[in-house]
């Protein structure tokens, strides 16, 4: 499956990405789905010597252990490549923001990223054939301001769901109010990039400016 068709991006720039399922079905069918495509945002984005650390210390039996461990190492790493500072899972699309060291790889991250989460769709759910959209959209991040204002867009995609935003467990904000981001979330890229805009001297907080709906 052809998720990117080989797309080039500027070095050390910031990319808000979307891609929705095809013909707008949906990607995530249950809890499971998401915290699985978290889980594969983890796997890729934190050091591999600390994921296959994290495995040992974390799964149950030898042979589970052993299977586990052989995958992982075999897995592509972009922890030096890649930084997230934002996600959202919504029914029928995702929302990224994230920024790359090299023009290749964006396309790199989001091709491994969901053949992996398609085929572990697919089998979930015995089907065949694209889960994604062929293409996903990729908008560059110009500036600090454009930064604040995607991120909060991404952060208020759930309230279109009638939902709480800042309860939404499938969204990064969560994460950002508590202060608890894990490491492989880069949450200071935007929270610097707030603090430096005009919005940080308009509001107390980010909290504050991402529950301003801007209306």
């Amino acid at each position: 499956m052809n998720y990117c068709r080989r797309k080039q991006y500027i070095d050390n720039f910031g990319y808000h990405i979307y891609n929705r399922g095809v013909a707008k079905g949906r990607i995530f069918l249950s809890s499971e789905e998401k915290q699985t495509y978290i889980s594969y945002l983890e796997e890729y984005l934190i050091p591999k010597q600390q994921l296959l650390e994290k495995c040992v210390s974390e799964c149950t039996g030898r042979v589970k252990q052993a299977q586990k461990i052989h995958n992982l190492s075999r897995l592509k790493n972009y922890s030096k490549r890649i930084s997230l500072s934002v996600y959202c899972l919504m029914p029928n699309h995702v929302h990224l923001i994230v920024h790359q060291k090299d023009s290749r790889d964006i396309t790199e991250f989001m091709s491994s990223l969901h053949s992996r989460y398609a085929r572990y769709f697919n089998n979930q759910y015995k089907r065949v054939g694209p889960l994604f959209q062929d293409r996903y959209s990729a908008v560059p991040i110009r500036t600090i301001e454009h930064l604040a204002r995607v991120s909060r867009y991404v952060h208020r995609n759930p309230a279109d769901l009638g939902c709480n935003i800042e309860k939404y467990k499938w969204s990064s904000l969560q994460l950002y109010k508590s202060g608890q981001a894990p490491p492989w979330l880069k949450v200071g890229i935007v929270q610097s990039a707030f603090q430096k805009s005009k919005y940080g001297r308009s509001y107390g907080n980010y909290m504050d400016f991402v529950n301003d709906d801007g209306r």
